[in-house]
């Protein structure tokens, strides 16, 4: 248990270096169901652009590793290594039996990345058995360290970057679009307004003439009635010909 969470601690560490938040550029313990309803909990599901997502296994065992490592005796060195080989075999076939790829279907990659967070003791292992890289390829079985994994990482991340970029030019062009349709409509309606002012200041000046223009107009009249001894209190504030005042006297 020790070394699993040593494993899942430096795969944290990972993520952290590439830029990856938790709930958002990855998530852990994800649970889904087979086709039998058996339950399958992938360590780390790492979220890629266009809804893609990729498997990471850390729980890689590497107690025979640490037994090689306290080894004094060239016997169990040998002994140890061979176990240790054979313990990264045995995870490989085990990883591959879960067939977490079937489960996320569309979404994922067709292989799975198997952490080994002790680079050494991958080395190690591929140094005394070359194979297992092979055996792990033929299982759809990436697998990795630290130092392989980060440059994958940071390639997904400057992939939402570029991705977040694409999206912020469409919604650039978008709320342009809007911006441009919003101000051609209000073109149209000042248009619109600018006729209506236009038809409302001719009928307006059409109504005045009738009110103070020309013979017979009714400011006119008006004015005739007060020299006729109509008893007013205000005057007209405005101009008006008085040959209309004439004409209609001599009327």
């Amino acid at each position: 248990t020790t070394l699993f969470r040593s494993g899942e601690t430096q795969l944290e560490r990972v993520f952290e270096v590439a830029g990856f938040e938790k709930g958002i550029n990855y998530s852990t313990q994800e649970n889904f169901k087979d086709e039998d309803g058996n339950n399958k909990r992938p360590d780390y599901i790492v979220n890629l652009p266009n809804d893609r997502r990729l498997i990471v296994d850390c729980k890689v065992s590497l107690n025979a590793y640490m037994r090689y490592i306290k080894a004094e005796t060239p016997e169990d060195k040998k002994k140890f290594l061979n176990e240790h080989i054979q313990a990264l075999r045995n995870h490989i076939k085990g990883l591959s039996s879960k067939n977490y790829q079937s489960e996320i279907k569309e979404q994922g990659l067709d292989y799975v990345f198997m952490f080994i967070p002790v680079e050494q003791a991958y080395i190690e292992a591929l140094s005394a058995d070359p194979e297992i890289y092979e055996a792990a390829y033929q299982n759809n079985i990436a697998v990795t360290t630290a130092s392989s994994l980060l440059p994958v990482l940071r390639t997904i991340e400057n992939l939402w970057r570029i991705e977040k970029q694409n999206k912020n030019v469409q919604q650039i062009a978008e709320i342009g679009g809007k911006l441009h349709d919003k101000l051609v409509g209000f073109v149209e309606d000042m248009q619109a307004i600018d006729k209506a002012l236009t038809k409302a200041k001719s009928s307006y000046d059409d109504a005045f003439k009738k009110l103070a223009e020309g013979k017979g107009n009714a400011i006119g009249w008006a004015e005739k009635l007060k020299l006729q001894g109509a008893r007013v209190t205000k005057e007209f504030q405005i101009d008006f010909d008085d040959q209309d005042l004439l004409q209609i006297e001599e009327n």
